[in-house]
């Protein structure tokens, strides 16, 4: 009773010091308080932003300053590497000065600097000679000027970049004027870096006219500089020196778009016109009036002191000065007259409050006569703040399975004394210490062998100041519902076990299907080798043509048979998602005529005529997947010759701009042949179906070629169109996009030249290891190695290969098989990659008949550098051994 008491009375005395603060008087008041606070921040924060701009202004200025000694530094490491160059080349000429300096790259990296020089210092008697040896390194005017006698002379003898400003400082003796002898001596004396005063350089034209200075770094004949300073003077070779235009100079340390700084620098730290390096166009045109900010700082150089006067400008003081002040002022007054109606507002909200109070007490007598309506399906009850009963429904009893509950009795209590530790306890629990809403289930035992399970909700409904007024509760009995939720669990771990059971056997089909595949292209392209390998060494060497024209009609036939294989390889890649994009860049007009070309034999074989029509406006040069567009190109190629019997078969080519700026390729196969109809379209694009499927077709073919045409172009982001008529032809339009290049790509004059076909390399110097178990295989490739007069070991095996390379001399390169006896090529590698020395790192290439995506991938992974698939032809081979084998000489082909 005494707690109940002293309850009462905190909430009296609470809601009288609402009243007091939630009125109107108050609300004047604390906006008059806070009106004085916001000016005082007003003030500070002035004070503040001022002190923190003269900050950032003296952090910027020490930056500037920095920078400029860093360039210095830069500029003088440049030097240094110019006396590096000098010292370590016997005799430095012209050629070799001006790839040094092209290589340091001055205007990109160092950019202000006029160029990079060497100065040769002379005495009387050697003038002469001196402007002789120069005119005849390829500078016929050259002379050393101005031509008065004097005792010691020096002469510009090189200057990169040679362009018009330079080229007027040649020969010009920089020790014949005081400025320049001075810093000059400097340089010479201390053995270091010095920088001249201000001087008029010899580079200006009279245009643009800006203060100059050199920087000197001396060349001594003995290579490092002597000990005394006699021995100095007496052993100086010349200067590597740099002129600078000063204002160039600074806006390349600096940049050209500082709108913070006024920025003025001074020669020998004397502020005079006459000393003055450089000064801001707002300096110079007198743009500002007087700053906010002004800092002084000195900056040490070799030989020299500069002294740098920054001053800030009137967009660095609105831009870091005016905000915040001002933002705190009207951000405070703004907060202030809130928060006065935030204060006022409160009063009335009080009174809104009252009345909605009333209106919740007969919202409550509504839900109390509905639960009278729903007990038979529901239990609910109430409680006070401290959970005991104020209500409790004719249904409450049985759904919670606690007997006699009486109002006035402790919930919590009831629930503990029959589970202790159960949901219904922890959710009353949670409730009354946290002051929130709770769900739980509890089971409830209802027989012998019956239970039920019900499911509660606990909502806390609070007072004004946030003690708990009531926990309102409401329980149903969820045995069907929980029942039928195990059943559909149940129903789903079966079902996701089924769809895993049928995905492993999908896996194991598609890895059943990979291995048939490989095995099956390894087994046809092991043959297809030798086949081709032996044509092509016959081809090679015999003259008459009938016996020629039978084996081009076998090569011709080899070849139909691999591009099948490619072809159903190919499509198998699509359908696992293995299918690899290799863009590159391609000579248009090459690429179509040599697929034109590789059609030709069957096309004249059929008394057709093959023509190539490019349009003009087709770019030179693409980028793109050009590999498999060719496989497209082919498919249709080769099915308008397989349908034609009479007439012309034409291959169009032009371009079409896109708006993301790349180009499509549009290509036009039209054929004079059979057609097909319209009608069969989706037939004919179908994988191993044709437009005529009888058993008495015209026309051969597994039906495979146009289905993995469409799904190539599709995957190539293209589109493939057909046009027939049945008796007059069919046309097909392959567009795929590409991108259009202004510069050729060096790796394509490289190919280019690769594929030339009047001469082979020599490369008799070198030894290639081949590691094949077929003796045919060896014979064709060791007569390919033989006509680049490669010398040729062979090994059976991978035991034979790794034992061969334990032994000297190792050789240049290995050709690895993947699939041999003993020890297999991966193997073989890995043994290889594991050896000590340099025969780890001899290049291996593989040459197997294995040509899936996962038998190149597994090849690198074991260290392989390349990959090349069986039957190999000479342009591939000599291709990829161009990567790995240097060039002695070539050799005419024979």
């Amino acid at each position: 009773m005494f707690r109940h008491t002293g309850q009462s009375r905190s909430l009296k005395a609470s809601k009288a010091l609402a009243d007091v603060l939630h009125n109107e008087v108050t609300a004047w008041l604390v906006l008059g308080l806070s009106l004085t606070l916001t000016v005082l921040a007003w003030v500070v924060a002035d004070h503040a932003t001022t002190e923190t701009a003269r900050q950032k202004f003296t952090a910027e200025a020490q930056e500037a300053a920095l920078l400029i000694k860093n360039r210095m530094r830069d500029y003088e490491q440049a030097l240094r590497g110019g006396v590096s160059l000098i010292h370590a080349t016997e005799q430095v000429d012209r050629r070799i000065w001006a790839l040094y300096v092209q290589g340091l790259n001055l205007k990109d990296i160092l950019p202000g600097v006029q160029g990079l020089g060497y100065a040769r210092m002379l005495k009387p008697d050697e003038v002469a000679r001196h402007e002789e040896r120069v005119r005849r390194e390829g500078l016929p005017d050259y002379r050393v000027w101005p031509v008065e006698a004097r005792n010691q002379y020096s002469a510009i003898e090189m200057l990169e970049p040679m362009d018009e400003r330079n080229r007027r400082a040649i020969g010009y003796d920089m020790y014949s004027e005081p400025v320049r002898r001075q810093a000059m001596d400097v340089a010479m004396d201390h053995a270091d870096t010095a920088l001249s005063g201000l001087v008029t350089l010899k580079q200006e034209n009279g245009v643009d006219p800006q203060p100059g200075f050199l920087m000197y770094l001396p060349v001594y004949k003995t290579g490092d500089p002597p000990a005394d300073l006699q021995a100095r003077r007496a052993s100086i070779d010349g200067f590597v020196y740099s002129p600078f235009r000063a204002g160039d100079l600074m806006k390349g340390v600096l940049g050209r778009g500082a709108k913070d700084i006024d920025f003025e620098l001074y020669d020998d730290r004397i502020e005079t016109p006459a000393q003055r390096l450089y000064a801001t166009d707002s300096v110079n045109t007198a743009q500002h009036g007087e700053p906010l900010f002004e800092v002084r700082l000195d900056i040490d150089l070799p030989g020299r002191q500069w002294l740098a006067v920054f001053r800030s400008t009137p967009y660095f003081e609105s831009n870091t000065l005016a905000p915040t002040p001002r933002s705190v002022l009207v951000g405070g007054l703004t907060i202030d007259f809130l928060l006065f109606l935030v204060i006022s507002s409160l009063s009335r909200q009080r009174r809104i409050l009252r009345q909605a109070n009333e209106q919740l007490r007969a919202s409550e007598a509504r839900f109390t006569a509905l639960v009278t309506g729903m007990q038979n399906h529901f239990g609910f009850f109430r409680t006070d703040g401290s959970g005991r009963l104020t209500y409790t429904s004719p249904t409450l009893g049985r759904l919670l399975g606690l007997k006699d509950l009486r109002l006035g009795d402790s919930l919590i209590g009831k629930a503990r004394s029959d589970e202790p530790e159960g949901e219904l306890v922890r959710a009353l629990a949670q409730a009354l210490a946290l002051k929130t809403s709770t769900r739980y289930r509890r089971h409830v035992r209802t027989g012998a062998d019956a239970r039920m399970t019900v499911e509660g909700f606990n909502h806390v409904v609070l007072e004004e100041d946030g003690h708990i007024r009531s926990i309102e509760g409401v329980v149903q009995d969820i045995t069907q519902r929980q029942s039928n939720e195990e059943e559909l669990t149940l129903y789903r771990d079966r079902l996701q076990e089924l769809v895993r059971e049928r995905t492993r056997e999908l896996q194991a089909a598609n890895a059943a299907k990979s291995r048939f595949l490989a095995n099956m292209s390894h087994e046809i392209r092991t043959p297809l080798n030798v086949i081709i390998g032996f044509n092509t060494l016959l081809q090679s060497h015999l003259t008459e043509p009938g016996p020629l024209a039978i084996l081009r009609d076998m090569a011709q036939e080899s070849q139909r048979l691999l591009s099948m294989l490619d072809d159903v390889l190919s499509f198998t890649r699509m359908e696992s998602g293995a299918l690899r994009s290799e863009p590159r860049e391609f000579n248009v007009n090459a690429y179509c005529r040599e697929v034109i070309d590789s059609h030709r034999n069957r096309a004249t074989a059929k008394s057709l005529a093959l023509q190539l029509d490019i349009d003009n406006n087709v770019p030179a040069r693409l980028k793109g997947e050009v590999a498999h567009h060719r496989q497209v190109l082919r498919i249709l190629l080769d099915n308008a010759i397989k349908f034609t019997d009479t007439g012309t078969v034409t291959l169009g080519i032009h371009t079409q701009a896109r708006p993301d700026g790349r180009c499509d390729l549009v290509a036009t196969v039209k054929d004079t042949g059979v057609g097909f109809d319209t009608a069969l379209l989706d037939q004919v694009f179908a994988p191993f179906e044709q437009a005529d499927n009888t058993e008495t077709r015209a026309y051969g073919g597994v039906g495979l070629g146009l289905a993995l045409g469409k799904r190539l172009t599709q995957w190539l982001g293209g589109t493939l169109v057909a046009k027939s008529t049945l008796g007059v032809g069919s046309e097909f339009t392959f567009t795929v996009p590409f991108d259009a290049l202004n510069k050729p790509d060096p790796m394509l004059a490289a190919e280019t030249a690769s594929k030339a076909p009047a001469a082979y390399p020599d490369w008799s110097a070198h030894r290639v290891l081949v590691v094949e178990d077929n003796l045919l295989n060896q014979e064709v490739i060791k007569a390919f190695l033989k006509r680049l007069k490669l010398q040729i070991e062979v090994c059976t095996n991978g035991q034979e290969a790794v034992n061969r390379m334990q032994q000297e001399p190792s050789p240049d390169l290995v050709l690895m098989d993947l699939h041999m006896p003993v020890m297999n090529g991966l193997e073989a590698t890995r043994n290889i990659r594991a050896m000590e020395g340099p025969v780890s790192k001899v290049p291996i290439v593989a040459l197997t008949a294995a040509a899936l995506a996962e038998d190149e991938a597994a090849s690198r992974e074991a260290g392989m550098d390349d990959f090349l698939t069986k039957p190999v032809n000479m342009a591939t081979l000599v291709s990829t051994l161009r990567r790995y084998l240097p060039l002695a000489q070539t050799a005419d082909q024979t």
